[in-house]
């Protein structure tokens, strides 16, 4: 496959000052337009299962606990402590999986790959709902989170294989729209599949479980024979379709006929500081999107509802972030200023944890607080996840797989901890959690700044700004040309 895609390339290659002769501007739009009605529609449907398995146990851990001596930790003889280490032990298992995740992805083919994580993912997913006790949960999340490991910054990577560098913030927002989705479809589905509690003896939060684990297996089986590898493989794209969609990338980016691991680049990339920098934000972003999304029905319970109303009372917050993603990925492409997209969001989150931590004797305060908070944390991944690729740009296949797979494994260590924020001696109001909570934003807000102010105008940028200069206007005079030719026929 790598030598037909080399062959390709040489037949069909150009370089940007040529670039404007082979395709008009409409053909490439046309271009771009297929390849996100048949890739985008597919990942997004992959990424909805993902986000449901791995967020339902913040649901099946409330299910049914209004009935006396019923729920997930009874059944388990769990305290609230053991279920924070449950959370975490799961990032530990992805944290390890996740680092050389895109090499595996190079190798075997963006397909195979994702595939054999649904299909693995899916069946730890359905195993959590036959666990026992405590160590038996302990167990099964850590293998589910070696099986998930490499999805994400996979499709983060995928994106790369594509897309042009300012086309995929909103393309990682779209795929990212799954999560609060998913997260207020989960509340719905586990409030429905709770009232299967004792069907054929079976309790509600195992039903959860199986339920909504079984999905995934099913898609990895799909995924084999639908998703593509390269634009190359496009079984959508004619041959002058494939020309135009490989060959509009570029030059410098990743390509399927770079080697998949080249040891020095791989060392390279430790001593860059953008990498350390990049991983400390996402250990934050990943501390409060978990301490978040495990701990959102546990908050809001404490406010004074029944478990299933806190259920409910999830989805209108988690649909305020689906809403609000693709604006700041769709703002971060148009203006190419990732950092002032990142910082609206942050902001916004920020000033949701001020007011959950200074609003203490008002629930209303608070549960608007929920909504802020999650709509600056959901909307932070598109122009992150964007900006890595960005920075790092025409730096070497290996440099580029390998800093998205450590940024996103050493990232998720946040996992661990962000739901050990919350604990017990601090209900019902999680002062001392929104405290950190903000504390730690305000740092990473810091960070945002930093990385802008000593690396700001990326090879990206200039190569942008270079391909659409040289490629809009030759396209501009070809046009002219052709219209002064049909007016003097």
């Amino acid at each position: 496959m790598a030598t037909e895609e080399k062959q390709e390339a040489a037949k069909l290659a150009i370089s940007v000052d040529g670039a404007g002769d082979d395709w008009s501007v409409e053909e490439e739009a046309a271009v771009v337009k297929k390849l996100d009605k048949y890739i985008m529609p597919a990942v997004c449907l992959l990424y909805l299962a993902n986000y449901l398995d791995r967020g339902n146990i913040g649901n099946a851990k409330v299910a049914n606990t209004d009935v006396e001596h019923a729920g997930m930790l009874y059944d388990l003889n769990m305290t609230s402590l053991d279920y924070n280490f449950a959370l975490g032990i799961f990032f530990l298992g992805y944290c390890l999986g996740e680092i050389p995740c895109n090499f595996f992805l190079k190798a075997w083919g963006a397909r195979r790959w994702f595939a054999r994580i649904l299909i693995t993912w899916g069946i730890f997913a359905m195993c959590l709902g036959a666990v026992q006790n405590f160590v038996g949960l302990m167990v099964v999340r850590f293998l589910f989170g070696v099986a998930e490991a490499g999805f994400f910054p996979g499709m983060t990577f995928y994106f790369i294989l594509f897309y042009r560098p300012y086309e995929r913030a909103r393309r990682v927002s779209w795929l990212y729209t799954m999560s609060p989705g998913a997260s207020a479809f989960s509340g719905l589905l586990a409030t429905a599949i709770s009232y299967m509690n004792g069907l054929a003896g079976v309790a509600g939060w195992r039903w959860i479980f199986i339920i909504e684990g079984a999905p995934s297996i099913i898609l990895g089986v799909a995924t084999l024979f639908y998703l593509p590898d390269y634009p190359s493989t496009c079984w959508f794209l004619n041959e002058r379709e494939k020309y135009i969609a490989i060959n509009r990338l570029p030059k410098d980016d990743v390509k399927q006929s770079h080697k998949t691991f080249v040891l020095s680049e791989y060392l390279q990339m430790f001593k860059d500081m953008r990498v350390w920098c990049f991983t400390f934000m996402y250990l934050i972003w990943n501390n409060s999107s978990y301490a978040n999304s495990a701990y959102l029905p546990t908050v809001i319970k404490a406010m004074g509802y029944t478990s299933t109303t806190a259920q409910l009372l999830t989805v209108p917050i988690y649909l305020s972030g689906l809403i609000a993603i693709p604006f700041l990925g769709e703002f971060a492409d148009r203006t190419k200023k990732n950092w002032m997209a990142m910082s609206i969001s942050i902001i916004t989150s920020l000033t949701g944890f001020i007011i959950n931590a200074t609003a203490t004797n008002s629930a209303q305060a608070r549960y608007f607080g929920l909504f802020l908070n999650v709509i600056g944390i959901v909307t932070q991944l598109g122009p992150l996840m964007a900006w890595i690729a960005q920075l790092f740009h025409g730096e070497g296949a290996t440099k580029v797989a390998g800093a998205i797979g450590f940024i996103s494994g050493l990232g998720h260590l946040g996992g661990i901890v962000g739901p050990q924020i919350f604990q017990d001696d601090d209900k019902p109001k999680y002062t001392r959690a929104w405290t950190i909570l903000a504390v730690s934003y305000a740092v990473h807000l810091s960070f945002v700044w930093l990385i802008q102010y000593i690396y700001g105008y990326s090879k990206a940028a200039k190569e942008d700004e270079q391909y659409h200069s040289v490629h809009d206007k030759i396209h501009d005079g070809q046009h002219q040309h052709k219209t002064q030719e049909a007016q003097e026929v």
